[in-house]
């Protein structure tokens, strides 16, 4: 099966901040890059967490301080069986 992370959004607790949304291309690698504790790791708890993961593991301090809800699109699909 192929899955692939399409988007991450992050809704903010302050309603009149806009929704704030991470997107990926598909089919390529995405590379992710920035200063130290700008929240690049926390990108892979955010999808581990909404993919219902046993516990949060999103880093205290301000993402889940100031973000309501989290959320992924990710697209899948079924593997070619040649029988």
């Amino acid at each position: 099966m192929n899955i692939q992370l399409k988007e991450i959004i992050l809704w903010p607790q302050n309603k009149e901040l806009e929704i704030k949304t991470i997107n990926f291309v598909e089919g390529k690698v995405n590379v992710i890059h920035g200063l130290s504790q700008t929240g690049k790791s926390a990108i892979v708890h955010i999808t581990d967490y909404c993919l219902c993961a046993s516990e949060n593991k999103i880093p205290i301090g301000i993402i889940r301080d100031s973000v309501d809800w989290f959320g992924i699109i990710r697209s899948f699909e079924k593997p070619y069986f040649r029988l």
